[in-house]
């Protein structure tokens, strides 16, 4: 192996690790947004707002919120894995909640917020497989 391209690797491991980290963080701050903001009156999200989010449910985005920060900030190396499993989680509750309007009895959700659910497991599952092939293709 020519020198350069120990160089090389190095630079693309970090640049996905950078990204994954970018990645996590951003949903992370989305997430703790969007569960603050269901605590407040406003016309997007809560109780009277398009995307129905009770106190419960606002807990929960806040909590998913912090284990993205979380995994951004302290286990970067997680990060992939963690948003592969919350996009499968987020997708599930979708799918749950075509069916019911109490999500594991305990999440009240609306018609809006399963294709947000949708969306967001998608935007999930790709942030988590996105920089993965950098690392997988350099080992």
């Amino acid at each position: 192996m020519r020198p350069y391209y120990k160089i090389i690797r190095v630079i693309r491991i970090r640049l996905s690790l950078i990204m994954k980290r970018t990645l996590a963080n951003t949903f992370g701050i989305v997430f703790l947004i969007v569960g603050l903001l269901g605590f407040v009156s406003n016309p997007l999200v809560g109780e009277n707002g398009f995307f129905y989010t009770d106190a419960t449910h606002n807990v929960v985005h806040i909590l998913f919120g912090l284990v993205l920060l979380a995994v951004g900030i302290w286990a970067v190396e997680q990060a992939s894995s963690t948003m592969l499993v919350s996009g499968i989680i987020y997708i599930l509750l979708a799918i749950i909640g075509l069916f019911t309007n109490n999500v594991l009895g305990f999440l009240q959700v609306n018609t809006p917020d399963n294709w947000l659910h949708v969306l967001l497991g998608i935007g999930l599952i790709w942030a988590g497989a996105s920089g993965e092939d950098m690392v997988l293709e350099n080992r």
